[in-house]
C-alpha cells in the first residue's frame, strides 16, 4: 500500500488524535491484529504509556460496551487470577488474526 505524506495534516493529526503519521501506518499494517476476546486481553500486560504491538479488533464500539456490560468482571478476574499473562506481541494459539 502506498502513502501520501501532508505534512500539515502529520501535525493536525498528531494534535488532534495524538497521533503521528508513521504510527498510524503501522497500526494499519500491523501484523498481531487480533479478533477482540476479552479473556485474552485481560491476559496481556500492556504498558499503557509504550506502542501498543498488538491490537485487538471488534467491529463496533458497542460491541466492546455490551461485551463488558454483560461479563461477571469480577468473576472473571477471578477465574484469570493465577494465570500466565501474554506479552503484548505474542500471538498464541487460538487467536484469530483479523486481516
Amino acid at each position: 500500500m502506498n502513502y501520501e505524506w501532508n505534512t500539515r495534516k502529520a501535525i493536525e493529526n498528531r494534535r488532534k488524535h495524538g497521533i503521528d503519521f508513521v504510527d498510524a501506518i503501522a497500526a494499519i499494517e500491523d501484523p498481531n491484529r487480533i479478533e477482540f476476546d476479552l479473556r485474552r486481553v485481560l491476559r496481556t500486560d500492556y504498558k499503557i504509556d509504550d506502542y501498543q504491538q498488538t491490537y485487538f479488533v471488534i467491529d463496533r464500539f458497542r460491541d466492546l460496551l455490551d461485551t463488558v456490560l454483560e461479563a461477571d468482571l469480577p468473576a472473571l478476574y477471578a477465574e484469570l487470577e493465577g494465570s500466565a499473562e501474554f506479552t503484548p506481541n505474542q500471538v498464541i494459539e487460538g487467536d484469530r488474526l483479523v486481516a
